[in-house]
Parts: C-alpha cells; sequence; structure tokens
C-alpha cells in the first residue's frame, strides 16, 4: 500500500474534480423558463420586404420599425 500522504493527494485531486464538475452542472443548467426565453423564431423573409422588428428578452423590449429607410423606435 501506498504511503498515507499518497492517499491524502489522491483522495484531495478526487475531491477537487467532484467539486468543480458539480459547479459547471449547477452553472451550466438551463432552467425551463430561461430555455423559452432563449429561444429564437427566424423566417425567411426578404430585407425590402422587412419594415418592423419587436426583440424581447426577459422584460426588455426594442420595439423598431422602418419609415423612409431609417429604423426608428416605435
Amino acid at each position: 500500500m501506498g504511503s498515507k500522504k499518497t492517499w491524502v493527494l489522491i483522495g484531495a485531486g478526487i475531491a477537487l474534480f467532484l467539486g468543480i464538475a458539480a459547479a459547471l452542472f449547477f452553472l451550466l443548467k438551463e432552467d425551463g423558463a430561461e430555455a423559452k426565453q432563449t429561444a429564437v423564431s427566424v423566417y425567411k423573409v426578404s430585407y425590402t420586404k422587412v419594415t418592423g422588428m419587436k426583440i424581447t428578452q426577459g422584460d426588455s423590449v426594442i420595439d423598431l420599425v422602418k419609415t423612409d429607410g431609417v429604423w426608428r423606435y416605435r
């Protein structure tokens, strides 16, 4: 068997690995509500026909309209 120091280092390495794995799991996990908010719908439309758009993320909304070739807030 190895020395006590070797087993302590192996145990510390395993504990460190498990801690990092758990942190990554919780930090990268998406909730169902967040997954719906990050969904993007894209439709194929000619850019010359687009005259308005609304971008929503959480409580923030950007609503734009194109008049005379210039985009402005609605």
